[in-house]
């Protein structure tokens, strides 16, 4: 509760200091612009009082600064622009007028108004005609002899200083796309589905629709979509057949997630119901037979793979009785009558306790084209996984156990040591503090079969018919 009355306080310091701030700035600002405003630097005494203003609002020096400099510097300006409106410079005249237009509404945003007569718009809107003409005639010309990369710059300009001329966007979209739709029509014409989607698509997102855009996407994305339809796994031993399986279905998930749009799997009938064609040891084999139903099989391409070696292990809980040392501080009186300290170690045991686990997974795996035999994606890999537990445990006060040997618990022996030093104690009492989690073969191999399935589908992904 102590700290909500606290808070208030705080928010003050800090509004204080920003204001103390701006304050500063303020006034730093208004005495530079004075320097300036006396040397008859009246441009640069402006920026002064401008950014004096933007620190402080209230300043009224700045702002009686700002009123007189700021529309000295406005009617340079407009001085500029009304010369090169009546000398027909209109391109000069439409640039020069915005940015006295630009600098009027700056100085407005601090609450200064400056003096802009009426006259100097229609001025502007008379050179603005003149220029904006000028630039569409000229962009058109280009475009009429297809000359795109000259068209739209033209017509980009119109749009930055009217965006509702005419029909100009319209003819810029044409200036800007015309060549890329053309280019996406070449690569469908080449059979290069895969990128003319693409283009296809970035025609689309940028203008909406651009001629038969959507349609040509559409097209071809179903060209580049390859079908595929995933064979039971293979296994060598029958003991792998629930790996298998669970890598198979993991497999399927997997490519599901792929975020590439050309990848479709198909649940093909035919080749379901081949006999045994989860016995096939080889891709082109399980092709051959395939091929031989002579049955019409909707998936483009088949997805066969075998688990050629696979283990799992997980050693029992293992628990050995370990020798070590209660270390006890006494206090005691000698024969002279002073107290003095005296260190004791008591024989004693704790319990170590080992376990390990291991799993093994090596997967081969093909992407074969179902009409041609080609060979599209391929590979072996082996994955591994393994854990190990080593933790102990002692029943008692453990912060003052020692390792250490001894024979016999009751009697002392020669051979007896004690291992009292900073590197073997903090061994034991690492083993001691060692959290006791462990993952069992099953687990590790979950894992294996999540991460082979993930290493399935990325390489199908990246595979490009196009490159």
């Amino acid at each position: 509760m102590q700290s909500n009355y606290h808070l208030p306080a705080k928010i003050l310091i800090i509004l204080f200091a920003v204001f103390a701030l701006n304050n500063c700035t303020s006034k730093r600002n208004v005495n530079k612009a004075i320097k300036y405003d006396e040397a008859g630097m009246f441009q640069e005494a402006a920026a002064h009082y401008l950014r004096s203003l933007a620190a402080k609002p209230t300043n009224m020096d700045a702002r009686l600064g700002l009123m007189r400099t700021g529309n000295l510097v406005l009617e340079e300006k407009l001085t500029s622009f009304n010369s090169f409106h009546r000398n027909g410079q209109h391109k000069e005249a439409v640039y020069a007028y915005q940015e006295a237009n630009k600098y009027y509404n700056n100085v407005a945003s601090v609450g200064v108004k400056l003096d802009f007569p009426e006259q100097n718009k229609v001025y502007y809107n008379e050179s603005k005609e003149e220029y904006l003409s000028y630039l569409y005639q000229e962009g058109l010309k280009a475009l009429n002899v297809e000359a795109f990369g000259t068209a739209e710059p033209l017509l980009a300009e119109v749009l930055s200083i009217d965006a509702s001329y005419k029909d100009s966007r319209e003819q810029w979209i044409t200036a800007k796309y015309e060549p890329l739709y053309r280019n996406g029509l070449g690569l469908v014409e080449t059979g290069l589905h895969r990128k003319a989607y693409y283009t296809f698509d970035k025609i689309i997102k940028e203008t909406g629709s651009y001629k038969e855009s959507i349609s040509l996407k559409d097209s071809s994305l179903k060209a580049a979509t390859i079908t595929i339809g995933v064979l039971p796994y293979y296994v060598q031993e029958n003991g792998f057949s629930l790996t298998a399986s669970e890598l198979r279905a993991k497999t399927i998930n997997e490519i599901h997630q792929i975020r590439s749009p050309f990848y479709k799997l198909i649940n093909d009938p035919v080749i379901s119901n081949i006999p045994y064609i989860d016995r096939v040891k080889e891709p082109q084999i399980a092709l051959q037979m395939i091929q031989q139903t002579g049955a019409k099989v909707s998936a483009q391409a088949v997805l066969y793979a075998k688990i050629i070696r696979f283990s799992e292990r997980t050693t029992p809980l293992s628990k050995t009785e370990k020798p070590a040392y209660l270390k006890e501080a006494t206090e005691i009186t000698n024969a002279s009558g002073l107290k003095e300290s005296r260190t004791d170690y008591i024989k004693t045991t704790y319990l170590e306790y080992t376990r390990q686990s291991k799993s093994s997974l090596t997967v081969e795996f093909t992407l074969l084209h179902l009409k041609t035999g080609e060979i599209m994606v391929t590979d072996v890999f082996t994955l591994e996984d393994g854990d190990n537990l080593e933790y102990a445990e002692f029943n008692g006060n453990s912060k003052n156990l020692v390792p250490g040997q001894w024979k016999k618990k009751d009697t002392k022996s020669e051979e007896d040591q004690i291992y009292d030093d900073g590197t073997n104690i903090k061994k034991l009492q690492d083993k001691l503090a060692v959290k006791k989690e462990f993952r069992e073969g099953k687990e590790l191999t979950a894992h294996l079969i999540q991460d082979a399935s993930q290493r399935i589908a990325q390489k199908i992904e990246q595979y490009n018919p196009e490159r």
